[in-house]
């Protein structure tokens, strides 16, 4: 997900400078899966180019992909329909989407092919796939003390959207790319794990991050909009979700930690949505029945604990 501001001397640098780093802190390559593109890019590797083996800088590219499909230039990733475009020859194939009112200011975008040099398609973190804005790749947030931010450090490790793991958001912001949401510490076919603790909805479990197929154990695909390995028989739910939600799903287990399985009824397919606040509680008093049985004092304190609502009204009421 490289605009054209991603420039190959800034790729290279700053490739040149993890490499040094890792070199330096006696780091190492931590490379997973059987496909490209699921190398380090803090370790001697460039997600979108840099130098050859044989250029000087020991760089060494990395494919890119885009929706878990390979995207290497010229190509560019359209990251509204998850599919590579040529940005120059059929700038029709992503169209960026209509201005709104971002209270930053910036511009929506579909690509990074959509913004000025120096900026990337930012997507918010949330998903691969989607729209985003315009953001300088010098905005990046951090992760750990933001003057070692070339440092290797394992709890900031990252999946890029791209299918290359880097040792923080920093690094892969700097080259324009967008990062996996909430790995947790995990690169690209690493396991991390998350759940069971405070208000979340799933007890503790694994879970492996990705950027492709082949990041992901037998069995398994990777659906990349959200950079996990899922069962292959939950293909279904590797899909957009109702509005308002981040993804489709059939269970709270198919969503993140403080997130569940929002729908009408008690079955059948909903959205991963927040739970929200756990204080819901005891401000309305419209007493719904759960799914679970459990009489609540309104839906939103049921979506608190992560429930959905059977009807309206007390349970085992008349």
């Amino acid at each position: 997900m490289y605009g054209s501001g991603a420039s190959g001397a800034l790729r290279a640098a700053v490739t040149a400078l993890v490499v040094a780093a890792f070199v330096g802190c006696g780091g190492s390559s931590r490379s997973r899966g059987s496909g490209g593109g699921d190398g380090d890019a803090g370790s001697g590797g460039s997600s979108t180019g840099g130098s050859s083996p044989n250029g000087g800088s020991g760089a060494v590219p990395l494919a890119t992909y885009c929706n878990g499909q390979p995207c290497d230039a010229p190509l560019a990733c359209c990251m509204a329909t998850g599919q590579c475009f040529d940005p120059d020859a059929d700038a029709t194939a992503c169209m960026p989407p209509e201005p709104d009112d971002d209270p930053q200011g910036r511009r929506p975008c579909a690509s990074s092919s959509h913004c000025e040099p120096g900026e990337y398609c930012a997507s918010g973190d949330v998903l691969c796939r989607g729209t985003g804005h315009c953001q300088s790749m010098s905005e990046c947030g951090h992760c750990g003390d933001p003057s070692l931010y070339a440092l290797p450090s394992p709890e900031c490790r990252v999946c890029g959207c791209d299918g290359n793991t880097y040792p923080n958001r920093q690094l892969a912001c700097s080259v324009g790319v967008n990062v996996v949401f909430d790995s947790h510490g995990a690169g690209c076919g690493e396991t991390g794990m998350e759940g069971g603790a405070g208000a979340s909805t799933i007890g503790p479990r694994e879970f492996v991050v990705c950027g492709h197929d082949g990041h992901c154990p037998s069995g398994n695909f990777c659906c990349a909009m959200v950079g996990r390995c899922y069962p292959e028989t939950d293909r279904d739910i590797c899909a957009p979700g109702p509005d308002g939600s981040r993804i489709a799903c059939k269970a709270n287990e198919n969503c993140n930690g403080f997130e569940y399985c929002a729908g009408e009824g008690c079955d059948g397919p909903g959205g991963c949505v927040h739970t929200g606040p756990v204080d819901e509680c005891g401000v309305t008093l419209e007493p719904v029945c759960g799914c679970d049985g459990t009489t609540y004092t309104s839906a939103a304190c049921a979506a608190s604990r992560g429930v959905r609502v059977d009807f309206v009204g007390e349970c085992g009421g008349e």
